[in-house]
């Protein structure tokens, strides 16, 4: 009969030692980018936006805050079965006065299968100074900003419902001032 190898062997050990310092370092920059973005200050989202044409800085900070989502319709996580929390946070905003804003990487890969508000703007053209300022890098990502684009919360990657609650809170105490 042969004998089988350990299972728990020196390089399955330093194997799983390793992919627990990648996870270790990934969750250190992404609470560490979080710190360094809330309380900071972006540019406006003005562009060109599909349905109401050019967005100039001033009027992109009309609204007491801003709800800004960064996705595409090609993005698996930005599917509508994902974003019932997200669906939440945008009516809590758009109740409380925000406008909601919608940006895509490219410029014709907006989400299409959500419900479309009076005030979301998709835009598919962005100032250099608003894309510089936000932390996009991937989809979905969303934040949630005051009349002066300070930002007050913010998610790389789906927002789960406590994440959506931390950021309704949020919201309610900045309206609430």
């Amino acid at each position: 009969m042969k004998e089988r190898p350990p299972l728990f062997t020196p390089c399955v050990a330093v194997l799983a030692l390793s992919v627990l310092l990648v996870v270790a370092v990934l969750t250190v920059r992404v609470l560490a980018s979080r710190a360094r973005l809330e309380g900071s200050r972006i540019a406006p989202a003005a562009g060109v936006a599909v349905a109401q044409g050019f967005v100039s800085p001033a009027a992109a900070s009309k609204a007491p805050c801003h709800l800004v989502r960064f996705a595409r319709q090609s993005c698996g996580a930005c599917a509508r079965r994902y974003s019932k929390p997200y669906d939440q946070l945008e009516g809590a905003a758009l109740r409380s006065g925000c406008d909601s804003f919608v940006v895509t990487p490219l410029g014709d890969d907006f989400p299409r299968d959500g419900p479309h508000v009076p005030l979301e703007i998709s835009l598919s053209a962005v100032s250099y100074d608003f894309a510089a300022s936000t932390p996009f890098r991937g989809t979905p990502t969303t934040l949630l900003a005051g009349r002066d684009w300070k930002v007050l919360w913010f998610q790389i990657g789906i927002v789960s419902p406590k994440r959506a609650g931390d950021a309704i809170a949020r919201l309610r105490d900045y309206i609430s001032k």
